[in-house]
């Protein structure tokens, strides 16, 4: 079974050329990532949405309550966005 290079050897021709294609087009490279973070983050929230409704029910049921406050809800439910809160703001 023979081994072909596939690689280009010359590296120095290479570097060159990515780095003037990452300067002329960074703009557009930095717009696809916060795009795509921003995207990550709305279905990361939309699948975390119903464990968290699941806990502050739980906790209503626990309290004996038909309402929280919102501070309650927060503190029951925040565990559940920072992820999402997180790429949001990195993107």
């Amino acid at each position: 079974m023979a081994i072909y290079n596939i690689m280009p050897t010359d590296w120095s021709k290479v570097f060159p050329k990515a780095k003037q294609m990452v300067i002329e087009h960074g703009p557009q490279i930095l717009t696809g990532i916060g795009l795509s973070a921003m995207v990550g983050a709305g279905i990361i929230a939309v699948k975390n949405t119903p464990a968290a409704y699941e806990a502050i029910n739980g906790k209503k049921e626990e309290e004996g309550v038909r309402k929280l406050p919102l501070m309650d809800i927060i503190k029951v439910g925040w565990k559940y966005y920072v992820v999402p809160v997180g790429m949001a703001v990195a993107g």
